[in-house]
């Protein structure tokens, strides 16, 4: 029974990309690493479309809020330990910038600086390191091999973690 709700879903998601690119929706090509992509407020942009979406309410193992305080300037470093994919943009305002939607080897350093709110997915916590200026995230993400969506919103120095199964 729970094989074919997820072929199901498997096929909704399937019939969501193709509708999508009919009507030129989104481009589900990788993201050039030089190439910030806006968008403007009341877009209804999709990031990611994949049939596979780890990032499903029904896939949500657990989630956390957290208070943590930075000072400008603000930025998040990612190390990868393995190859991985990272969804990264930033929100400011009303617009919301896409700064990496891709698939990249271990070993890379990855740096993005944002005004007001981060917005992240990781394929996996045990992939990634992460920082937010200075302060390492390990002790909040944890390292079961869950996929990670969250955010850290500077004005309410607030961290907000999901974690889905994958």
């Amino acid at each position: 029974m729970r094989s074919c709700l997820y072929f199901e879903k498997i096929i909704e998601k399937g019939v969501l990309a193709i509708v999508c690119l009919i009507l030129g929706g989104a481009d589900l090509g990788y993201a050039d690493d030089s190439t910030q992509v806006v968008y403007p407020a009341g877009s209804t942009a999709v990031l990611m479309v994949d049939p596979f979406n780890d990032f499903l309410s029904e896939n949500k193992e657990r989630e956390t809020t957290n208070i943590i305080k930075l000072f400008e300037p603000y930025s998040i470093t990612i190390l990868t330990l393995e190859e991985t994919k990272l969804n990264i943009s930033k929100s400011n305002k009303d617009e919301l910038t896409e700064l990496i939607n891709t698939v990249t080897p271990e070993g890379k350093l990855f740096q993005f600086d944002f005004e007001s709110t981060i917005n992240f997915e990781f394929w996996n916590n045990a992939h990634i390191r992460v920082k937010l200026n200075e302060i390492p995230l390990d002790s909040f993400l944890s390292n079961d091999g869950l996929s990670v969506r969250g955010s850290y919103e500077a004005d309410k120095s607030q961290l907000y973690l999901g974690f889905y199964q994958n």
